[in-house]
């Protein structure tokens, strides 16, 4: 099931997506192989591949938020491990 979140607030102090349950991440891997951002409108869809196999899996709507994932990285607002 895709999760929907409304009012995610953007910037440093922000919400934070928890992540860590789901991907499969190790010292020296790069966070653009697990997980991407893509917007339709003003909504952010949060994709992910818990493996880095190239096989995506879309897992959250950011609704009413226009956002990607360097940002919310560089805001420490994804949570990998």
């Amino acid at each position: 099931d895709v999760d929907h979140i409304a009012d995610f607030k953007v910037g440093k102090g922000g919400d934070v997506l928890d992540l860590s349950g789901v991907l499969n991440m190790h010292a020296g891997d790069h966070l653009a192989d697990f997980v991407q951002s893509w917007n339709d409108g003003t909504d952010t869809h949060i994709d992910v591949s818990a493996n880095a196999n190239g096989s995506w899996s879309e897992i959250a709507v950011l609704d009413n938020c226009t956002v990607d994932v360097s940002t919310l990285l560089a805001n420490g607002q994804i949570v990998t491990g």
